[in-house]
């Protein structure tokens, strides 16, 4: 095994762009639930479609409570992300690609992620559209509303999905 890491740190010497890839592993190791187990695979596209949230935004917000929130802001992130973070500013690696919406990336410090199944970080409201970038606001005990019009916040991307810009890296 400690071959494999001398060929791995071997490779990152040599690179001028590592990007790390992760996944649901890298948070599942620190308490993050899996979302198919929790609602079953079957929910959890229904769960994550606009108009689900619109017309049941305390039931969105509480299913995100339990797979997500408590695991994001009660543990934080893990020895992993703070490692990859430790990593980006040495100028070792030069960002993330993650399916992750958890924000622990971002929370653990690292500045180049991307978040390419949306991010908690990324919310619009389900009413009228409006826009906002704050991940906090799923920290306050409630599900997220709109401070234009009250309607109920979405981690937005999440319903856009796979919108990558291929460009972000490069």
């Amino acid at each position: 095994m400690k071959s494999e890491y001398r060929q791995i740190k071997e490779y990152m010497d040599q690179s001028k762009k590592t990007v790390a890839v992760t996944g649901s592993g890298i948070s599942y190791l620190y308490g993050m639930s899996r979302l198919k187990r929790s609602v079953g695979r079957l929910n959890a596209g229904r769960i994550f479609s606009a108009s689900y949230v619109r017309k049941n935004p305390e039931e969105f917000y509480k299913v995100m409570k339990d797979s997500f929130l408590d695991a994001t802001f009660v543990k934080g992130p893990g020895t992993v992300h703070k490692q990859l973070a430790e990593l980006e500013k040495q100028g070792k690696l030069y960002g993330i690609v993650t399916q992750n919406l958890d924000c622990l990336h971002t929370i653990a410090g690292s500045q180049n992620v991307i978040e390419f199944q949306g991010s908690f970080r990324d919310n619009i409201c389900t009413d009228c559209g409006s826009r906002y970038y704050d991940y906090q606001v799923w920290n306050e005990g409630h599900m997220p509303r709109c401070e234009k019009c009250g309607g109920a916040a979405d981690a937005g991307s999440v319903l856009q999905r796979f919108r990558i810009d291929c460009g972000y890296f490069l």
